[in-house]
């Protein structure tokens, strides 16, 4: 592209109002295995994954994904899916937030090709650069006026509120109190928009955090239980152990291990 035809193009860009950057919530490369989350994912956050190789498998409207290693995939925020792996896979992923002029996506899970990047190591300094490289980089691969249909979110603010709430009382009447709508109008939109209860979907929250928490830092079993927003000890192992299928000290344990 030379210098008139660059002159053009930034003169059709709206350079009045520039947009935000990404906002980076959580990065990490971990190993994921058959006991990858089985729940179905929901979050009001944007994801990137990369695996180096393959093995993992997200399950979307029906259709199976194959996560390849020539490939990033974008997934947009609120998005249904259900992860699976058949054996051990370095995963790496960047969950990340938009600023809301961008809008309300679609639900979707693109497949962007990894392009000049490849798997290496970088310095800390580098790092932040990089990730946000990627994001722009993947972002940019989208559909043409993807951000330009009109999506609305109707859980939006709730779904922000319980990410930084969720060890506190989530009870109907308190999420119903947040979102401005009654009980009932309330569970039938949850049910619309995630397929879950309010209760299930919080308490899917709950355990995906608690198994975060268990595999990346020292907490104790109590510790964690009262982040989450579990009664106690009891109640905690109890609705992990149904959830994932093992309890939460033998998945620590588990996870230890790899």
């Amino acid at each position: 592209m030379d210098i008139p035809e660059i002159n053009r193009y930034i003169s059709r860009m709206l350079v009045q109002q520039p947009y935000g950057a990404p906002h980076i919530e959580y990065v990490d490369r971990v190993i994921i295995n058959r006991y990858w989350e089985s729940e179905e994912h929901i979050r009001p956050v944007w994801k990137l994954y990369w695996n180096k190789r393959e093995g993992a498998v997200l399950t979307f409207q029906g259709k199976k994904v194959e996560l390849l290693p020539d490939r990033f995939y974008l997934i947009s925020p609120m998005t249904r899916y259900v992860p699976y792996c058949r054996e051990n896979v370095e995963h790496f992923y960047i969950h990340f937030k938009l600023p809301r002029e961008y809008g309300s996506p679609p639900q979707g899970i693109w497949e962007i090709p990894t392009g000049r990047f490849r798997y290496k190591q970088v310095s800390r300094t580098d790092s932040g650069f990089l990730l946000l490289e990627i994001i722009c980089y993947s972002l940019g691969h989208l559909p043409t006026g993807l951000f330009d249909q009109d999506h609305p979110d109707p859980l939006g603010d709730l779904f922000l509120w319980l990410e930084e709430h969720l060890h506190e009382n989530c009870r109907n009447s308190v999420l119903a109190g947040i979102s401005g709508y009654t009980e009932d109008t309330l569970n039938r939109i949850f049910i619309r928009e995630t397929g879950l209860s309010p209760q299930k979907y919080v308490q899917g929250l709950r355990v995906t955090r608690a198994a975060n928490l268990l595999k990346r830092t020292s907490l104790t079993i109590e510790e964690i239980a009262e982040q989450c927003g579990f009664f106690d000890r009891s109640h905690f192992h109890r609705v992990f152990q149904k959830k994932i299928g093992l309890s939460p000290v033998r998945f620590r344990k588990v996870m230890g291990e790899l």
